[in-house]
């Protein structure tokens, strides 16, 4: 049986201008449970084809049988964060968790607008930053990684990259790359690759706004040196569902309840980029070259009222509504924009061992249950059931987790929206 095949073509800048050549994207359709000519076989679970440089990896069931696979230890070794008392512990909106060495912990903890650090115990050690405009401080900290321990932060707006010594001393402070005309890109940081270079995600210069009434925004990803000032535009994609509408004569917009979106995030050398129609997420290199396609079958779960029901419910509870609010909100999501499905997944993080996981959508999508995880190959291992209340950070795009060969480091959410950055030992069969 042949594939059929789609191509589109992009147009991709290099750093520094317009380089004229096109990115091809490839929509390869196979049957899920049947090659294409020339497809290689592994085991019956997983084929993979080859189509003009680009690898189709399908998977059809996982590769652990029953009662094999990884899974994490119950009780955490690590639990950093109280309801009340020392203040160097109580943690609002933690974005980003980093193991550093000797089993040191940094805590991206946008709430206090500070990187807390913390002994491999948890006993806290020392804070940098703090809100302000000093070269120091931080007024939106949105990213927090590593480079040889050394601790970087970067910031949205105004972009900026912020450097710290192992130790906590103030080292400096450095803007990061603008559009190509100019202008700030105000970029999202979703990853860093082994070489260095952050992978940014950035509105394109320009972007107009949409006539229609529900559109999805395009968004650029850019790549930057750490150390350096030049920026390198690789690929675009759509971003999330927005309803564009006019509210008392003027414009407005707001996100479709349960709509589609896109996730990105780097590890390594490869660049990972899905958006949640269906469970297929493409994996460039770090030219913004496409390289693979992973997929495997997904859920295609139609919205009920029950999910808008159930949403309300945990939105409420959070912002503690009384129940003539809580009605009224009903009301809005009901008459809101509202997706007729729901997504296929959310959030993409690579571990230590460029195994890719992906978090399996639960429920309304309120809570995360497990997280599917692909070989550096894209083949399906296996599904990882995580704690109750393990969380990624909603509506932030950010991976506020990390996942090393043996252990999981991550955020956990209690019902009243209380905060712990919790270290699970990760168990391999």
């Amino acid at each position: 049986m042949a594939c059929s095949r789609a191509e589109s073509c992009v147009g991709v800048n290099g750093g520094g201008g317009a380089s004229g050549r096109c990115l091809r994207l490839f929509v390869l359709f196979v049957p899920l449970a049947t090659a294409c000519d020339g497809a290689r076989r592994g085991p019956d679970h997983f084929v993979t084809e080859d189509s003009i440089g680009v690898q189709i990896a399908v998977s059809t069931a996982p590769r652990w049988a029953g009662g094999q696979g990884w899974r994490l230890e119950e009780i955490p070794e690590v639990t950093i964060g109280v309801v009340e008392g020392d203040e160097r512990y109580l943690l609002h909106d933690v974005y980003q968790v980093r193991r550093m060495s000797e089993g040191r912990i940094a805590v991206l903890d946008a709430g206090s607008a500070r990187v807390r650090v913390y002994a491999g115990d948890g006993a806290h050690l020392f804070d940098v930053g703090g809100r302000g405009d000093g070269p120091a401080e931080f007024r939106s900290p949105q990213f927090l990684t590593l480079a040889e321990d050394s601790i970087v932060v970067f910031e949205r707006s105004p972009g900026s990259a912020t450097w710290f010594t192992p130790g906590g001393a103030f080292v400096r402070r450095v803007a990061t790359p603008g559009g190509l005309d100019g202008r700030s890109l105000y970029p999202l940081v979703v990853g860093v690759l082994a070489d260095g270079r952050a992978v940014v995600a950035a509105a394109p210069p320009g972007r107009e706004r949409p006539g229609q009434r529900i559109h999805r925004p395009s968004m650029a990803v850019w790549t930057f040196p750490l150390r350096g000032t030049e920026a390198d535009s690789l690929f675009s994609f759509l971003d999330r569902e927005q309803e564009y509408y006019q509210s008392d004569g003027r414009p407005s917009r707001r996100d479709v309840i349960f709509g589609h979106r896109s996730y990105v995030t780097a590890g390594e050398d490869q660049i990972y980029h899905g958006t949640t129609e269906s469970y297929s997420i493409n994996v460039y290199d770090g030219t913004g070259s496409l390289r693979r396609v992973i997929r495997k079958p997904g859920p295609a779960s139609a919205v009920t009222d029950a999910h808008l029901d159930r949403l309300v419910d945990w939105t409420a509870d959070r912002a503690g509504l009384e129940q003539d609010r809580r009605d009224a909100l009903k009301r809005s999501f009901r008459d809101g924009p509202v997706n007729d499905s729901l997504p296929a997944f959310r959030l993409l993080v690579v571990d230590a061992e460029a195994n890719l996981w992906v978090e399996n959508w639960a429920g309304a999508g309120m809570r995360t249950e497990s997280f599917s995880v692909f070989s550096p190959e894209g083949e399906w291992l296996g599904d990882v059931t995580v704690p109750t209340g393990l969380s990624w950070l909603r509506g932030s795009r950010t991976n506020p987790i990390e996942i090393g060969s043996d252990y999981v480091l991550g955020v956990w959410e209690g019902d009243l929206g209380v905060q712990q950055v919790r270290l699970y030992r990760l168990l391999k069969d």
